[in-house]
């Protein structure tokens, strides 16, 4: 799916990313996701209020990060934004040290996949 397609479907906020690996060789980058399931559009009392996820990012093009920080655990998610008709996400994250990490991803194609 269009990455302006996946915020419209899944709400990220308050969710955890606990890894993020980059290959620049194949062009993709998963991200390991601790979903809030209760803030998703149809979630009913009976399922689990977290789940596991994984975004794969495909055709990566370009991905930064800033602070310049490999290491994730934990790190809330503050808020994910796609400009309509663009193919750069942002993400802004929240350490368990109250640090903000700014993350930019330009690619084709974004996949979730439950664990």
């Amino acid at each position: 799916m269009k990455l302006y397609d996946l915020i419209k479907n899944y709400d990220f906020h308050d969710s955890s990313v606990e890894d993020l690996q980059y290959d620049k060789i194949n062009k993709n980058i998963v991200i390991d996701i601790e979903l809030c399931n209760w803030r998703q559009k149809g979630y009913k009392k009976d399922e689990p209020e977290i789940v596991l996820c994984k975004l794969v990012f495909s055709g990566v093009e370009k991905y930064t990060i800033k602070p310049d920080c490999k290491k994730f655990g934990d790190d809330e998610i503050l808020n994910v934004v796609v400009n309509s008709g663009e193919d750069i996400l942002h993400m802004v994250l929240l350490t368990s040290k109250q640090e903000v990490k700014n993350i930019e991803i330009l690619a084709n194609d974004v996949e979730i996949k439950f664990i």
